[in-house]
């Protein structure tokens, strides 16, 4: 369990994973977003000052340290194109529950791979949530930053969101997965590494007869995509020889370009095919 207090008022704001014995919890960015001061329950110690070692808002993930050595980390799996309907466990602590009860565990199977929650290829928005795994699990409040579990027992993902269906009622739940490119931001933020993001600065809209096309609706001013020269109307098909399938491919693909480097689109443009050479930009 993962609390703050903030405004001199102590909040249980979450549950997080011990992923290292030297004391570190990976835990949601927007668990800990503006706080004052960190406390982490750790069943055998109680209640232990926390510091944060690392923040990435856009992955909404950050890591804590209680700088105390633990005989205990959890197993990180790869929480990606797995089977589905594989019965998958969300571990955390709900606000109200005393800790010392233990935490909740809430049992669902995955229902997709993959499943954006939004588009993100620019710069406006705050967090990406673009390549999440989705379960049947009813994830509670306090569950957030808490680990998804598969049946080996390894944390393939971070729950971070719930969406209640208006016709059913039911609570479908969404975890960041444990991707080789989100171990990678978790490796720099625990090492207090700020994680740059490349953005390409375009609005995607999908094609209906053209399904592995991505067509750009919006091209935002003084941008990569402006500077290069991209156009309304142009349809993405690669990117550096990748095909593009979609706009939370494309977006997946440029925020996990971690270097900011030149990268090749072949773009078709009035039915003719254009190679577009763009410098993408960092952001945090």
């Amino acid at each position: 369990m993962v609390s703050s207090e903030k405004d001199r008022q102590f909040l249980v704001e979450g549950s997080g994973v011990i992923i290292d014995t030297l004391g570190l919890v990976l835990t949601n960015f927007h668990v800990v977003r503006e706080v004052d001061d960190l406390e982490v329950w750790v069943a055998g110690l109680g209640w232990t000052q926390a510091r944060l070692v690392g923040a990435d808002p856009l992955d909404d993930l950050a890591v804590l340290s209680i700088d105390r050595t633990l005989g205990f980390a959890a197993s990180l799996g790869r929480g990606e194109n797995n089977a589905l309907g594989q019965e998958v466990v969300a571990v955390g602590y709900s606000p109200g529950e005393l800790p010392e009860h233990g935490p909740t565990a809430l049992s669902g199977e995955v229902t997709a791979w993959n499943r954006s929650l939004q588009t993100a290829l620019d710069p406006s928005n705050a967090s990406y949530y673009g390549h999440m795994i989705e379960s049947t699990v009813p994830l509670k409040p306090g569950h957030s930053g808490g680990p998804l579990v598969d049946s080996c027992g390894r944390v393939i993902g971070i729950n971070t969101a719930a969406v209640t269906r208006r016709s059913t009622g039911r609570r479908t739940g969404y975890a960041i997965p444990m991707t080789d490119y989100i171990l990678s931001v978790v490796e720099r933020l625990t090492k207090g590494m700020p994680v740059d993001h490349s953005y390409l600065g375009v609005g995607i809209c999908a094609c209906p007869r053209h399904r592995n096309t991505t067509t750009v609706q919006h091209i935002m001013a003084n941008s990569p995509a402006a500077t290069a020269g991209l156009r309304i109307g142009d349809s993405i098909i690669t990117f550096n020889g990748q095909p593009v399938s979609g706009a939370a491919q494309l977006a997946e693909l440029v925020r996990s370009n971690l270097r900011q480097e030149q990268v090749r689109l072949s773009v078709e443009r009035s039915g003719q095919m254009i190679s577009v050479d763009v410098a993408l930009w960092s952001r945090r």
